[in-house]
């Protein structure tokens, strides 16, 4: 077999099976070895190529090439190992691959919503192309107000905290869906005011806002004005929410006789 697979190397372009199989929940599995790299499709849905990830892939074949098998359909299209094929592509090196029938789309999001490969922009451009409108709106928004993922997700929620499981296997799953965006663009719109603090875009930062903004008596355009003068209180401020709310509360009274509560202190003790 090796002397095949070194005279086949040499060779313009070829693909022969090299086994079959009959598993007993997938059916009849064919095994490929070949260098026609074009004949694995991609599906349309799948998520956009990461060209720095395809390139480190790249690097690794290069100084030493380990076993992998590609995933395709019985229509060729790549359900996992787009990457890997650029990579051996450009490597110019065989690749294997399994034809296993059935094979598509769900079959994309389950596998890869169980790996580390995925993140939420990956997510996010799978389900937008399928035109999905939540997702297509979480893009859109991210993108216009410059927040991060978590954070944008919890605006679009309505929700200070999506940290848990169970959100993150929703937005996997391409079950996201969006609470109210207009209330969601006008909280983003008023954080982008603060877009001359470096770090007005941070997890707590946002969280602590939210806090202060559905309080009963917080005054948005007082707040503004006065971290606009005195956001030197900010200056080493890390760590919790709490620590947030309280250079926020010292912001808002400060050079103020009426000193008002801003936050709900008993929810932080």
């Amino acid at each position: 077999m090796k002397d095949l697979l070194n005279s086949e190397s040499v060779a313009k372009t070829f693909d022969r099976v090299i086994g079959v199989i009959d598993h007993p929940d997938f059916g009849k599995i064919e095994f490929h070895y070949s260098n026609e790299y074009e004949k694995l499709k991609d599906i349309p849905s799948n998520r956009g190529i990461n060209s720095g990830h395809a390139e480190r892939l790249f690097k690794s074949i290069s100084e030493k090439l380990l076993f992998t098998l590609l995933l395709v359909n019985e229509k060729l299209f790549t359900v996992d190992g787009q990457h890997r094929k650029i990579a051996i592509s450009k490597a110019n090196k065989i690749m294997t691959y399994a034809i296993i029938k059935g094979y598509g789309e769900k079959e994309i999001s389950i596998y890869n919503s169980n790996t580390k490969n995925w993140g939420y922009d990956d997510f996010a451009d799978h389900y937008s192309q399928k035109g999905i409108w939540d997702y297509i709106e979480f893009r859109k928004f991210k993108h216009q107000f410059g927040i991060g993922n978590t954070m944008t997700i919890s605006l679009l929620l309505g929700n200070k905290s999506v940290t848990n499981d169970f959100v993150g296997k929703k937005f996997r799953e391409g079950n996201f869906k969006i609470k109210n965006l207009s209330q969601a663009q006008k909280i983003a719109k008023l954080l982008t005011d603060f877009n001359f603090y470096p770090g007005w875009n941070n997890r707590q930062f946002i969280i602590a806002f939210l806090e202060i903004y559905q309080y009963k008596d917080f005054n948005y355009k007082r707040f503004f004005e006065s971290f606009k003068n005195y956001s030197f209180h900010m200056v080493g401020v890390g760590g919790g929410t709490k620590h947030y709310l309280d250079a926020f509360e010292k912001i808002y009274n400060y050079h103020r006789r009426d000193k008002i509560m801003i936050y709900d202190h008993t929810k932080f003790n």
